[in-house]
């Protein structure tokens, strides 16, 4: 946030960014733990369940 506002954005729009990129990164980090946790339950392999996980539009 001080980064974005210190370049001048307006900080509802940093905001926006900073919390939609946590939330990518949470659905198709291979270090996420319910992106481990589902695979691991479902018995296929980490990185074809990233393949096929659709990104949820809200």
């Amino acid at each position: 946030m001080g980064v974005g506002g210190g370049l001048g954005f307006p900080l509802p729009l940093v905001a926006g960014a900073v919390l939609s990129g946590a939330y990518f990164g949470d659905k198709m980090s291979p270090l996420s733990d319910t992106t481990n946790l589902a695979p691991a339950m479902a018995g296929t392999d980490l990185f074809t369940h990233i393949r096929h996980m659709p990104i949820q539009r809200v």
